[in-house]
């Protein structure tokens, strides 16, 4: 590695995922994460949700997870349209354990590594609050849809979460907290050595 690609931070090819139960603040986070690195934020929700593509939106106003299929396609795709110079945030993505393995080994493919895996953790309790605080709504927001999104959450990514952890990937983060806390505690354990 040269001298001016020491710091993983200025490494092309860098990826970083943001992952977290309902409503922890994940796309927020992310956008607000890519601002600050001059990264580009990817979110599998706003993919899926710009796809347009009726049979998908209503698996996820069903709180049901997009097809494997669809999944690997929007971000293979969104994520060959990046710059390698740029770094990657990608939220909302990889919680069953397969699509994890998949985008793991499926980076290098794309001249990209992943870096760190950030864990954003909220309690139900604050999960449901900030839904039913949120001013534009969506349809996956009803109480007790978020219920069963939760429950999903937990039983779907905690094999992907155990994979990241293994590998050495995975950090946890207190999403408790105003946006700015949240965010220089991300990017604190982003930029973790």
């Amino acid at each position: 590695m040269s001298a001016a690609h020491k710091d993983k931070s200025t490494r092309p090819g860098r990826v970083v995922v943001i992952m977290g139960p309902p409503n922890a603040g994940k796309d927020t986070q992310g956008e607000l994460l890519a601002t600050k690195l001059d990264a580009t934020y990817i979110g599998s929700g706003n993919l899926i949700r710009n796809e347009a593509d009726p049979r998908l939106m209503a698996i996820i106003n069903r709180g049901e997870l997009a097809p494997e299929e669809d999944f690997r396609r929007l971000i293979s795709h969104a994520i060959a349209k990046v710059p390698l110079e740029k770094t990657v945030i990608l939220v909302g993505i990889a919680k069953r354990p397969e699509e994890a393995k998949w985008l793991v080994e499926h980076l290098p493919t794309l001249g990209r590594w992943l870096d760190r895996v950030a864990l954003i953790k909220i309690s139900q309790e604050v999960g449901i609050e900030r839904s039913l605080q949120r001013s534009h709504g969506r349809a996956d927001d009803h109480p007790e849809l978020q219920a069963f999104r939760w429950s999903r959450f937990y039983e779907l990514t905690q094999q992907s979460l155990d994979y990241f952890r293994d590998l050495g990937l995975l950090t946890e983060v207190d999403g408790v907290g105003s946006l700015n806390e949240v965010e220089q505690r991300i990017e604190r354990a982003i930029n973790a050595k």
